[in-house]
Parts: structure tokens; C-alpha cells; sequence
């Protein structure tokens, strides 16, 4: 640290925090975006493998009209993985 880089005028200080914590607000806000779309694609995933073979152990002919997802919530977090719970409706044509 030098003494001309140290902020002494209120509005200065006031305005650099407000830009510092903007900042953390914007990468905030995209993280969440970023992950939230991540969590919807691997729940959709997850619906394509697990969901339908289950399906198709009932019908041979399974098709899906569509799909909606009710909730999605995250279970835990560690290390290596983001478990999470998802519920939701399929339609389908048996």
C-alpha cells in the first residue's frame, strides 16, 4: 500500500464498495444462472435414461407428450457432487 492510493473523501470510499459489491452481485447472479441451467439439464438427462427405460418396462410402446418439473431443490453438496431432488409430471401414451 501506498499513501497516494489510500481513499480519504466519503463519496470515493462509498462509491468504490458500491462497485465491488455490484460486481459480486453480477458474478452472483450469473453463477446462479449458470447452475441452474446445469441442474435443469442433468434432470432432464437423468428423465431421458431412468425415466423412460422405466416406461418401457411397462409398455413397449411408450410416448412421451411432454414433461414438467415441479420442483427442483438442491439435497446436498460435498466435494465431488451436487445432489439434488427433482418432482415432476410425464405424459404419456402407453
Amino acid at each position: 500500500m501506498r499513501e497516494e492510493t489510500i481513499l480519504t473523501d466519503d463519496k470515493e470510499i462509498r462509491r468504490l464498495v458500491d462497485d465491488a459489491l455490484s460486481g459480486l452481485l453480477d458474478v452472483f447472479a450469473e453463477v446462479h444462472k449458470q447452475l441452474a441451467d446445469e441442474i435443469h439439464d442433468a434432470v432432464f438427462d437423468a428423465f431421458l435414461t431412468e425415466t423412460l427405460q422405466e416406461l418401457d418396462e411397462l409398455s413397449t410402446h411408450t410416448t412421451v407428450d411432454d414433461h414438467y418439473v415441479s420442483e427442483v431443490r438442491v439435497h446436498k453438496v460435498d466435494e465431488e457432487f451436487i445432489n439434488i431432488v427433482a418432482n415432476g409430471t410425464v405424459y404419456v401414451e402407453l
